[in-house]
C-alpha cells in the first residue's frame, strides 16, 4: 500500500542508489518510454502487449547507446 511514492521509497530509490554507487544508469520506463507509446500498443494499464515490444526495444536500445561514451570508438 502506499501507491507511487511508497513504491519509490522501497524499490526505485534503493535500486536507482544501488546502481549508481556502481556508475550504472537507472532507465525509468514510465517517464520516457510510457508517454510515447500509442493506446493500442498496451495489454492492460501496466503491460506492453507484442507491438509495444518491438517500441520498448528501439527505446531500450536508444538510451543505451545514449550511456556509450562516442570516443571510445575512435
Amino acid at each position: 500500500s502506499g501507491g507511487l511514492p511508497a513504491y519509490n521509497a522501497q524499490f526505485v530509490e534503493p535500486i536507482s542508489a544501488m546502481l549508481a554507487a556502481r556508475g550504472v544508469p537507472f532507465l525509468r520506463t514510465n517517464n520516457g518510454f510510457s508517454a510515447s507509446i500509442p493506446a493500442g500498443s498496451w495489454m492492460d494499464a501496466r503491460h506492453i502487449n507484442v507491438q509495444g515490444a518491438g517500441l520498448f526495444s528501439r527505446w531500450l536500445g536508444t538510451q543505451m547507446a545514449d550511456q556509450i561514451d562516442p570516443s571510445i570508438f575512435r
